[in-house]
């Protein structure tokens, strides 16, 4: 979706490209990734890549927002003055802009928030035999961790996908099954 003229492609304006950045942020309203910021500004703006991780990096170093580890990946938040910052400017990023980052945001909650609580990866121990592990997170502390074998790539891929859909499930079901009083059975 690049803004083209009969000179090529336009560059946005940079201030309006941070002031995105700081929008999106601030309406996730939770540390963001990475990844989540490039899905969101891929998805709603006409900022390419490159721009929006020039602005990224401006940002972070005026201190406009900060990153942290965390057990998922490093994340992004706002800081004090980056809120302030916006809240001052936010009238300089064009209101259809606003409000596809919005209904984007809105309509993808539920995900980017299980992307913050569930961790799942693959690893090959030897020739067409992988393990993969969920690992569920709360609070950044890892609450599960579940790992299981599977005979091929290809399984494994599906395996690790259906792991992320359904982690809810997997993790209410463990629990429910570990806390449930069996008779006889020693306590936990």
């Amino acid at each position: 979706m690049a803004n083209t003229s009969e000179w090529g492609p336009q560059r946005h304006n940079f201030t309006e490209e941070l002031l995105t950045v700081l929008y999106v942020l601030e309406r996730m309203a939770q540390g963001t990734t990475l990844n989540q910021l490039i899905e969101i500004m891929d998805e709603t703006t006409e900022i390419n890549y490159f721009d929006y991780r020039n602005a990224l990096e401006h940002l972070l170093e005026r201190k406009l927002i900060f990153s942290y580890p965390s057990q998922t990946g490093e994340r992004y938040i706002l800081s004090i003055s980056g809120r302030q910052s916006l809240a001052h400017f936010v009238p300089m990023i064009k209101g259809s802009v606003r409000d596809r980052i919005d209904a984007y945001i809105k309509d993808n909650r539920t995900a980017f928030r299980q992307d913050n609580e569930i961790l799942t990866y693959r690893s090959c121990i030897a020739d067409n035999s992988y393990i993969v592990f969920m690992r569920a997170f709360d609070d950044d502390q890892c609450v599960l961790e579940l790992a299981l074998p599977a005979g091929s790539a290809q399984e494994a891929r599906a395996l690790e996908e259906n792991m992320k859909k359904k982690a809810g499930f997997i993790s209410k079901a463990v629990i429910e099954v570990l806390a449930a009083e069996q008779p006889g059975a020693p306590e936990i």
